[in-house]
């Protein structure tokens, strides 16, 4: 009797404790995002405790320089990326991965910005204008002149390394003008830049996205239902509680609170969601704005084929969660 009461107490302890070491080694999905407040809800489902409220680990890093991350994304070491749908289809000539949300539309948070010497658009004729080359920033840029009867050889075309870079070259006044994102232009604003066009201009052309490795997405689908419904959530609570999300994005960031805002942003919710994943015909479709951007980079020579938008995306987990 006392060797099988031994017995079974042995027996307690070892299951105890393989379900104490399988929580501990719970493999976290990695993700990195660029450095846009539409993609900041990851760190309010962190700190909030969403992810762990789905029994799920995530290791992520923001960037201000997303070029090597996006290479190591490319080549399979991080699960998921935050980026802009028009840097996703350059990345896609390199690298097997999926589109399986659509995180927000831009309304006025990507804009073209300078020094209020510059009072119209018109007066652009002949100055610097700086953007990250063969993105949506150059996109943004000949959009604006080419909807103001102006050319893009009408201006000199400056190509900043990093955001960072960009910031410190206009603050330092080496550029006249400069097209970037939120929170980078509430900085520049606050240093006296203006608006000159913004991204209110070109429905479409900027949609926030995460792709995930196809590998991910076949092997790990149950932790990334689950951190789709922390998003959610984190979305919903920022929604409502905007001052108090700010002060821990801020506090997480180590960034003036007024830098993170939501102003010029449209989040894309799970029904919505679904909408963007068909054909459409507007922008609110990813089909619509993939043709679009793949159209312009291709015919600019950005990328050497043209993507097959309907192979990029990926709609089965937004479909389980509806």
């Amino acid at each position: 009797m006392n060797r099988t009461f031994y017995f079974l107490c042995l027996v307690c302890i070892f299951l105890c404790s393989c379900v104490h070491k399988d929580k501990s080694e719970i493999k976290p999905l990695k993700i990195f995002s660029t450095y846009r407040t539409a993609f900041m809800p990851m760190i309010l489902a962190d700190k909030l405790g969403y992810f762990k409220d789905e029994g799920i680990k995530v290791e992520y890093v923001f960037t201000h320089n997303s070029s090597n991350l996006l290479m190591e994304f490319e080549a399979g070491a991080y699960d998921g990326a935050f980026l802009v749908f028009s840097s996703l289809l350059t990345s896609r000539q390199y690298g097997d991965f999926k589109v399986a949300l659509a995180t927000d539309f831009s309304a006025s948070a990507d804009a073209i910005v300078s020094f209020p010497n510059i009072k119209s658009i018109k007066e652009i004729k002949g100055k610097k204008v700086a953007s990250v080359s063969g993105g949506y920033g150059e996109m943004s840029v000949v959009s604006m002149l080419h909807q103001n009867n102006l050319r893009p050889t009408d201006i000199s075309w400056v190509q900043i390394g990093d955001e960072n870079d960009g910031v410190k070259q206009f603050l330092e006044k080496k550029v006249d003008a400069i097209h970037l994102w939120e929170p980078y232009l509430t900085k520049l604003k606050k240093a006296g830049a203006k608006t000159l066009f913004d991204s209110q201009s070109v429905p479409g052309l900027v949609i926030g996205t995460l792709a995930i490795r196809k590998k991910t997405l076949d092997e790990r689908k149950n932790e990334l239902k689950g951190f789709f419904r922390a998003w959610f959530k984190a979305v919903d609570y920022w929604k409502k509680n905007p001052d108090e999300a700010q002060r821990i994005i801020a506090q997480r960031l180590n960034i003036p609170s007024d830098e993170v805002n939501l102003k010029g942003f449209e989040f894309v919710d799970l029904r919505d969601n679904a909408k963007a994943m068909l054909l459409g015909s507007d922008y609110t479709s990813l089909f619509y704005c993939g043709d679009m951007i793949n159209n312009y980079l291709y015919e600019k020579n950005f990328i050497h084929k043209k993507n097959d938008i309907a192979e990029m995306i990926d709609t089965s987990l937004i479909d389980e969660l509806k």
